[in-house]
């Protein structure tokens, strides 16, 4: 790229409009806004349009690619959403500025909806529909339901409230899809106000209506039912379902999924956060199930229990408790498959010694800070009620991502790297970019 004469720019001047266009954070959003860049970049094609992470409000890139169809056909992947989303989205979107109110932005469609027929390449695309019932009429995720791509593959929809899904939309005839996520936004997410979950006696049937739709399904993210779901109303059978996630559920809907899930022996990923007393009397035999995470620990035990030594060939398991009790149960699951693990608690250090007995090829363990007996383990040093980094990799030396253990993050990557060559991450923090 030829670079741009020097400017001469007050220092003041330059820091404000850094601040304006929230360049912090997205400094390709204010080199776009240097004219002799933005026309270098786009004339060179040096910007890859593959994937967008949007809200309708930014109007400009929407004039854009109305006016280049050949960039707007690039696009694969799109995330558009509400502008109260803002905090929510990717670091990397183009970000809305704080002047242009919720009003403003929500009413300015008319650029993104003459854009959008021209993405002829879509495949996937998440929506974050509005936070108000009153809008949902108007919503962008209509518009998309009306006017359908038959390229895409993948739809996810993250919603804050049942009502931006009217049990009658043009939602529920969505076709040709290859992956469902209906999750709600979770409730550590700074907008969420509330549980989010879906009326079975209303929505229930219309969900069946859409599997039904959609029979080449990979992936189905199931939200949470609630209240008697209509026995008239049956969920189909996907011959290509492999991987499936099913939200907290009511007894009703709990007990037609157990089943649902028992009938779909190809599952090879499974999740399932499940009240206690249904994880128990419900869990699904899933013989070629190798991921098995976020789920509910008493399911987890209750799909372990009864299976032979090293019968389950899981390469992935989370959210097992951890005792002197369950590790029989946990040895279910064969050794030589077994490299990421995610433990909710740990009664012992003599249980955790026991696992690594056990198991000590894993290259992912996640820990508890914090055990429920601190004796005879514990390094006196860190002065810790859970185990030290070190402590833990003379267990499990060929561990590459480890988190919960007691470290000194003074200590610089580099050393961290230089001691234990196999590590990745500790902690959520990157040591192999030292």
């Amino acid at each position: 790229m030829t670079p741009a004469a020097p400017h001469k720019l007050p220092v003041e001047l330059i820091e404000s409009v850094l601040e304006a266009v929230d360049a912090h954070e997205d400094i390709l959003s204010f080199a776009l806004t240097c004219s002799h860049l933005n026309s270098v970049v786009q004339k060179n094609g040096y910007l890859n349009h593959r994937e967008l992470i949007a809200s309708v409000g930014h109007v400009q890139l929407w004039k854009h690619l109305a006016q280049n169809p050949q960039l707007a056909a690039q696009v694969r992947v799109l995330t558009i959403y509400d502008a109260w989303y803002q905090n929510l989205i990717h670091r990397t979107s183009y970000r809305i500025p704080a002047t242009i109110s919720r009003d403003v932005v929500s009413g300015r469609r008319l650029e993104f909806e003459t854009c959008w027929p021209l993405l002829v390449g879509l495949q996937t695309v998440t929506v974050y529909p509005p936070r108000f019932p009153q809008e949902a009429g108007s919503s962008t995720l209509l518009m998309i339901c009306s006017h359908w791509h038959s390229s895409i593959r993948s739809l996810t929809v993250r919603l804050i409230n049942t009502q931006a899904l009217d049990p009658d939309s043009l939602f529920w005839g969505m076709r040709n899809l290859r992956e469902l996520d209906l999750t709600p936004l979770a409730s550590h997410e700074p907008i969420y106000h509330g549980s989010v979950t879906f009326d079975a006696n209303v929505y229930w049937p219309s969900f069946c209506a859409l599997l039904a739709l959609n029979p080449l399904l990979e992936v189905l993210r199931v939200p949470p039912f609630i209240d008697e779901a209509p026995r008239s109303a049956r969920l189909p059978y996907l011959p290509h379902l492999r991987v499936l996630h099913i939200a907290e559920q009511g007894d009703s809907t709990a007990t037609q999924l157990a089943l649902y899930a028992a009938a779909h022996p190809s599952i090879i990923e499974f999740s399932w956060d499940a009240k206690p007393g249904v994880a128990v009397t419900n869990a699904p035999n899933l013989p070629r199930l190798e991921r098995l995470i976020d789920t509910n620990p008493a399911l987890v035990n209750a799909m372990l229990s009864g299976r032979a030594p090293s019968s389950v060939r899981l390469s992935k398991l989370g959210r097992f408790a951890l005792s002197a009790d369950t590790l029989p149960v946990l040895r279910a699951v064969g050794a030589s498959s077994l490299r990421s693990l995610t433990l909710v608690s740990v009664d012992s250090h003599k249980t955790l010694v026991d696992l690594a007995a056990t198991y000590p090829d894993l290259e992912e363990l996640h820990v508890p800070k914090k055990f429920q007996d601190d004796k005879g383990w514990v390094s006196r040093v860190m002065r810790s009620s859970g185990i030290t980094l070190d402590e833990t990799l003379k267990l499990f030396p060929r561990l590459c991502i480890i988190s919960g253990v007691a470290h000194d993050m003074r200590v610089p990557a580099k050393e961290v790297k230089r001691a234990h060559p196999r590590l990745h991450r500790v902690n959520g923090t990157r040591v192999d970019e030292a």
